[in-house]
């Protein structure tokens, strides 16, 4: 059995029903699987054959999910790709792929363009506007002369169905080899478990290109045979209003999305038709899980899962318990064993490299024979994430062995970021490590030392980098240095590089008032401006700090608008300050010496230029060890 067929199979039994709802616009299975069709005869006439690549480029939209299964149905590999890829990881994956064609959309074709001279294996590039330059093909003007006859499967369950690219050790992205059989044991196992069935309707704001979009809700839709409501892009407001009118069932995330939903103003929203949220790709805070369920009253369902095994490992009961911060046990057929560094299996408790095997498992990565024999040692595949099982076998997520980051759901690889901060001609040498971040889970973070006698700016490297890295690749925080901190053997100490300074956390919008203010007036001034705390000064000299609920308890216990309340009986003194250098663990320190929640940000002339909130550390450090000093 293969993908395709199972698709067709499910049309010709649902063949009216709503397949897809895009924007105005209803596609059938019927349509869907007609629309394929002809797109798969139209690759065999470009001469795309069995076994060749035809990658993918463009945002969530019908034409996606026609092109993914007409390149199955003409038996070739889908290779999906991120659609905030430039040209340093265009050019390496297309041609690493040895892709036959190219599918793009009008947004993204002058990116394809750039690299098109460079391009060594592609015999066609298909775009999805109605007029397309010269030597371009639309989309829909090559399925004419088409018919929609179906097309007998080319497919044996081991053919390759997707090459879906992942960070690898090189710093350059290596293809995973999955299967018709790996997807299709995995989606056929998440619809037992999660009880996933054709009267379902799924809102679809993840990305198609992403294991997470393609393996689990496109692939569901063909397996079960439930209508995706599908959005362009997540956009928190939008998502809960279509929920509400369109009654969804189904949402499935990554923690950015619902952190995003928790900041939502309305109280309104009804979100009572759903009865399955899941999340992964990323760990979920556990407060934001907490705060989700305090807010819509429903639990978030956690599972973990990679690029490499189709993607899903892990999961928490649909019926039955949840444990928050728990990716939950193995799903029916996956084993995992929590491996030390000598292979050898740990028992409940310990921490130790997540190994897995099962049918969900990649055949491999494309053209990686050694990267292949390494990742599957032992007869299991080692993920590189560390982690620990429970006595009920359940799975935490404690880290990553590899030094991967993930921001926003998104893996970025520091090695790959550094080659091209490298290649600017002012840098002598880069260090890029992952910090933790409220909302992101991490941000991108680039040192950079500058050759002597040069000088640049960070707008200039940053601009550089995003002419070259998908946008969630740039860093978000550029530090000029000196030197970087090395081994003997020369390679850069992360782990002291990764340590997070005030400056990375703090709230860079400092705001003021005069100490004889009202609270009254105070606190129309932080809502307008957007703030949770004012710096109170003495005409011009700082002298307490005030927050918005300083003020609240204060009126409340008098029974008071606070108008005829003053800022000197509320604010904080002494006013305790953290320079902007200082290493987080050491603000938070003094934080709990001095019995204080925020802390004003001076810079080294003694400037205030930032509030830091104990509420921020949390957040950033949810799940995290922090080794907070005791005494200094």
């Amino acid at each position: 059995m293969s993908i395709d067929s199972i698709f067709s199979k499910t049309a010709n039994r649902l063949n009216s029903k709503v397949a897809l709802k895009w924007k105005d616009r209803d596609y059938t299975f019927g349509e869907l699987d007609s629309l394929s069709t002809r797109f798969a005869k139209a690759l065999s006439a470009l001469g795309v054959g069995k076994g060749e690549r035809v990658c993918i480029f463009m945002q969530n939209s019908p034409e996606f999910a026609i092109a993914h299964f007409g390149i199955l149905k003409c038996g070739g590999v889908t290779v999906p790709l991120n659609v905030m890829y430039r040209k340093h990881e265009l050019r390496h994956m297309i041609n690493d792929s040895g892709a036959a064609a190219v599918v793009t959309s009008e947004a993204n074709l002058q990116f394809v363009q750039e690299v098109m001279k460079d391009l060594k294996t592609v015999k066609a590039i298909i775009v999805t506007s109605e007029r397309a330059p010269e030597g371009i093909r639309p989309f829909y003007k090559i399925l004419e002369g088409f018919d929609d006859t179906p097309i007998p499967s080319m497919n044996a369950e081991e053919d390759l169905a997707v090459i879906c690219y992942t960070s690898g050790t090189t710093g350059l992205s290596k293809g995973a080899m999955l299967t018709h059989r790996n997807f299709l044991s995995n989606i056929g196992t998440l619809a037992s478990i999660w009880e996933l069935n054709e009267g379902d309707k799924v809102l679809m704001a993840l990305p198609m290109f992403h294991i997470h979009g393609l393996g689990i809700v496109i692939h569901g839709m063909a397996y079960c045979g439930y209508t995706v409501l599908l959005h362009e892009r997540f956009d928190a407001a939008k998502v809960l209003e279509d929920i509400r009118r369109e009654r969804c069932t189904v949402f499935m995330g990554v923690p950015t999305m619902y952190i995003k939903l928790l900041e939502e103003k309305s109280t309104s929203h009804d979100v009572s038709s759903v009865r399955l949220w899941t999340v992964g790709s990323a760990p979920m805070p556990v407060e934001a899980f907490n705060k989700f369920k305090e807010k819509f009253g429903v639990e978030i369902l956690e599972r973990y899962g990679m690029t490499e095994t189709a993607p899903v490992i892990t999961s928490n009961p649909y019926r039955g318990r949840r444990k928050p911060g728990s990716v939950g046990p193995p799903i029916p057929e996956v084993e995992i064993a929590i491996l030390d560094d000598d292979g050898r299996a740990l028992p409940p408790g310990e921490v130790g490299e997540i190994a897995v095997r099962g049918p969900n498992v990649m055949k491999g990565y494309w053209n990686r024979p050694v990267e292949t024999e390494e990742a599957f040692s032992g007869g299991w595949f080692h993920t590189g994430d560390l982690g620990k099982l429970d006595e009920d076998g359940y799975l935490t997520i404690v880290g990553r062995k590899k030094e991967m980051i993930i921001a926003s759901g998104f893996k970025v690889f520091p090695r790959e970021v550094e080659e091209v901060i490298h290649q600017y001609p002012k840098v002598k040498e880069v260090a890029v490590v992952g910090i933790p971040d409220p909302v992101r889970g991490e941000n991108v973070k680039a040192f950079v030392v500058l050759k002597d006698g040069e000088n640049a700016t960070v707008e200039e490297i940053e601009e550089h980098c995003r002419r070259n890295l998908a946008a969630f690749k740039v860093p978000r925080i550029f530090e000029f240095v000196e030197a970087i901190p090395r081994t003997a053997s020369g390679k850069a100490l992360n782990r002291m590089l990764a340590k997070v300074k005030v400056k990375d956390l703090m709230e860079k919008s400092v705001k003021s008032i005069d100490r004889r203010t009202s609270a009254y007036e105070a606190a129309k001034y932080m809502k307008d401006a957007n703030v949770g705390s004012l710096i109170v000064t003495d005409g011009e000299v700082p002298i307490g700090i005030v927050t918005l609920r300083d003020i609240l308890y204060k009126v409340i216990s008098i029974g008071s608008l606070g108008k005829d309340v003053s800022l000197s009986s509320i604010m904080s003194t002494p006013l305790v300050t953290v320079d902007a250098e200082e290493d987080i663990a050491m603000a938070a320190a003094i934080m709990r010496q001095w019995g204080v929640w925020r802390l004003p940000v001076k810079n080294g002339n003694g400037q205030l230029v930032g509030v830091l909130s104990g509420t921020d550390i949390f957040r950033a450090f949810a799940g995290r060890k922090m080794e907070v000093p005791t005494s200094f």
